[in-house]
Order: structure tokens, then C-alpha cells, then sequence
């Protein structure tokens, strides 16, 4: 395994084989001395697992983290490491890497990298200065425009972008399309837990499609349906922590689910998980200490609660 850490705001860990999910995206197998994580994704077919922090790295300090216990996609291994040690060096500026339009509503800009900020004035389609609302979340601008987008080819102007350790981007000018597909989002995979249940599409899913009654399994004649459903694009998570999975193979069923189109709408699907059962004991596996020894933080391998 190797670690970079090629931007001030993001740790990336490089495994020669694909992860497991659940722990790869489990914020509790981890510390460093960096920052406190503030979101995981995986990319490369989940054989690269970013971690992106609240806080900016030092450009060419070292520091420190640990991993315990992420586990390999294929099964057997698991791979712990304590205080391994890693320098942030940032010493290119920022890019845009691809944009991807999501039905005529939203753009999707990937960067390489985080930047500090963006708004309006740092973007146009064909020469005009955009108009609509814009977002950020680590390596992602989200564009949602005041009007909807017509069908054709567009060019996205960039402009003045600049990252965590002041490097200012380059113009860019990068061309997009526009383009309706007539066919509903497909289930791909799922994968479940007695509390939660994962389900992946073939495409990016619209939030404003989802609610929690959208899903449900069956428990005699009684239809369960889940307490909470969010959207992580191509993602939707099912909380079903008042209402446990029973511990075998189980149909969800999924209705009414749609792409940015609207129209596309998924109808009256249903995939069987194996529901998998969590037997391990949460354990400690980092302290530390606090500024002038006044607070003491413990970092367990799950999520627990500290209630009596």
C-alpha cells in the first residue's frame, strides 16, 4: 500500500486490490495527526480510498496515520498499519479532469484536486457568464443553472481557480454535451447489514425522487419500509435501524426511483441481499493526548455509544 498526499486537503491511500466498502468507508478505521476526516471516497474501482480533512496540511511537512483493519474486496486479508509516516507535497495547480451533466439540470465539475473557492464569476458556457447556483464539496463543483439546458454541445470556460497550497489553475476550456437517454436507472448491486442496506445504480439517482417509502421488505404480509433514504450518487443508503433486517437473505423492493430526467423512473424492482451479521467487538485502536495533556481522545475500530 502506498500513501500520497499530493494536495493539503486530501490523504490517498493506494491498495493493489479493491477494498471492501463498509470498511474502507468506515471514518472510525482511521487517524492521523493531519486533520480530522471530514468524508471518504473510493476511486479506481475501489482500489484508491481518499480521505479529504477539515483542515490544510503544512506543504512538505510530514505527518502520521493509521489504518486498522480495511479489508480486501476478494476476502482473507485484512491490512492494519500504525503511525505510518507521509510528507504532503502540493506542487501543481489545480484542474478540471472531467465534467458530467446530469440530465438539462446539473454539472458536475471534477477537479484534480481541491480549490479554496469558486462562485459565478469564475465560470461561463459559450462565452456568456453563468448564471445558476454553485456548489463545493472536496474535489467537486456542482452547477445547477437558473434555466434548464437544451440538448447540444456546450463549452465550459474555467477560470482563476486556486488550491490549498496557492497555486492559481490555468484557463481552461472544456466541452460537454447535452444529451437525453430513455432508459430508467438499473440496480447494479446491493449489499446489506441488519441496520442498513446499500444499493447501487448504473447512474446518478435525483434526490428530489427519493423518500423512505420508496423501499421496503416484506415480513410476513407486513411491508417494512426503511426510516431514512440518502442519496451519494449513484449510491442510495437505507437506514433500517428501528426496524432491523431479519439475518438471512432478504428481497428489498424499490419503486419510483428516477434519473435527472424525471421521466426515467425505475418501476417495481426488487434485489435479494445477504444479509451480513456484524459478530466483532469494537475495539480501541488509537489514544491520543490533547494540547497540555487536557483532553485524552479515544479512537475505536466502530462506531459505539457512550451512554450508560
Amino acid at each position: 500500500m502506498e500513501i500520497r498526499a499530493d494536495n493539503l486537503k486530501e490523504i490517498k491511500l493506494l491498495f493493489s486490490t479493491a477494498v471492501e466498502k463498509s470498511s474502507a468507508l468506515n471514518s472510525a478505521n482511521y487517524s492521523t495527526n493531519a486533520g480530522k476526516i471530514k468524508s471518504i471516497r473510493l476511486e479506481e474501482d475501489n482500489t484508491i480510498v481518499i480521505l479529504s480533512l477539515n483542515e490544510t496540511m503544512v506543504n512538505r511537512k510530514n505527518y502520521k496515520i493509521s489504518l486498522n483493519k480495511i479489508k480486501s474486496q476478494l476476502g482473507g486479508e485484512e491490512i492494519s498499519i500504525k503511525d505510518k509516516e507521509f510528507e504532503a507535497f502540493d506542487n501543481n495547480p489545480p484542474e478540471v479532469k472531467e465534467i458530467r451533466a446530469l440530465g438539462n439540470k446539473i454539472l458536475k465539475v471534477y477537479l484534480t484536486e481541491p480549490v479554496v473557492s469558486v462562485n459565478a464569476s469564475n465560470l461561463k458556457i459559450d462565452n456568456k457568464r453563468y448564471s445558476g447556483k454553485v456548489e463545493m464539496e472536496d474535489n467537486v463543483i456542482t452547477l445547477t443553472p437558473y434555466t434548464s439546458m437544451k440538448e447540444g454541445y456546450y463549452t465550459l470556460a474555467v477560470s482563476g481557480l486556486e488550491d490549498y497550497a496557492r497555486f492559481k489553475g490555468l484557463d481552461q476550456n472544456i466541452e460537454f454535451e447535452i444529451y437525453k437517454d430513455n432508459y430508467s436507472p438499473k440496480i447494479v448491486d446491493a449489499s446489506a447489514t441488519t441496520e442498513r442496506v446499500v444499493i447501487e445504480f448504473d447512474k446518478e439517482i435525483d434526490p428530489s425522487s427519493v423518500n423512505r417509502n420508496n423501499f421496503y421488505f416484506t415480513s410476513g404480509s407486513r411491508k417494512v419500509y426503511s426510516d431514512n433514504a440518502k442519496v451519494h450518487g449513484k449510491e442510495i443508503i437505507l437506514d433500517f435501524s428501528r426496524n432491523y433486517l431479519p439475518n438471512y437473505e432478504v428481497d428489498i423492493y424499490v419503486d419510483g426511483v428516477a434519473d435527472y430526467w424525471g421521466g426515467n423512473k425505475l418501476r417495481n424492482e426488487e434485489i435479494r441481499v445477504k444479509v451480513e451479521i456484524d459478530r466483532e467487538k469494537p475495539e480501541v485502536v488509537d489514544i491520543k493526548i490533547g494540547e497540555y495533556g487536557k483532553s485524552l481522545t479515544i479512537y475505536y475500530s466502530k462506531n459505539v455509544d457512550g451512554k450508560k
